[in-house]
């Protein structure tokens, strides 16, 4: 692995990124977090330039981004910490989930398909989007009623979601 002192490493991302070629900026989130592991840059480099590099639209990218904040998540996020740290995982996935739909569209590439379900659960695990986890559960109790009318991935994450929160009563009804 290569690094930079801060400030160039900042600059590369944010300013010269265009330069590289894909594989290079494909290649960028894992090593950021490579060096992060490696105590070879600070937190808030990591963050930041996380926080650049979700302005990227390739899957790969924001699959990573994804990725790191399920690392960050992990690791780094104290109780103190977790509303600033949700507020920074919405900010970074939600405008990919707006910009590809909430819900499936007949004949969509797979890139998206693949994607979606991972922003999906990041905004709701990680970002505590309400709204969303909402929506979600909605798709899992329509499934409940009728499997076919609920896309398998949509349905897969709503019954994951409701099976997490719905304790015993649910436990009940699915036994039935």
């Amino acid at each position: 692995r290569w690094t930079l002192a801060p400030e160039a490493m900042a600059s590369l991302i944010s300013e010269h990124r265009g330069s590289l070629s894909l594989r290079e900026r494909i290649a960028l989130p894992q090593h950021i977090s490579a060096l992060l592991q490696a105590d070879a840059i600070e937190a808030k480099v990591y963050l930041d330039a996380n926080k650049e590099l979700a302005t990227e639209e390739h899957r790969l990218i924001v699959g990573s981004v994804n990725g790191n904040v399920s690392f960050i998540h992990r690791r780094v996020v104290s109780d103190a910490d977790r509303p600033a740290f949700q507020k920074y995982v919405r900010r970074l996935l939600a405008p990919h989930l707006r910009r590809i739909g909430f819900a499936p569209k007949p004949g969509e590439p797979a890139e998206v398909a693949l994607l979606r379900p991972s922003l999906i659960s990041a905004l709701i695990r990680k970002g505590d989007d309400k709204k969303l986890r909402g929506k979600m559960l909605g798709y899992a109790r329509k499934f409940m009623k009728d499997p076919e009318s609920v896309p398998p991935d949509m349905a897969r994450l709503g019954m994951s979601l409701l099976v997490e929160t719905g304790g015993k009563p649910l436990w009940e009804q699915l036994k039935a």
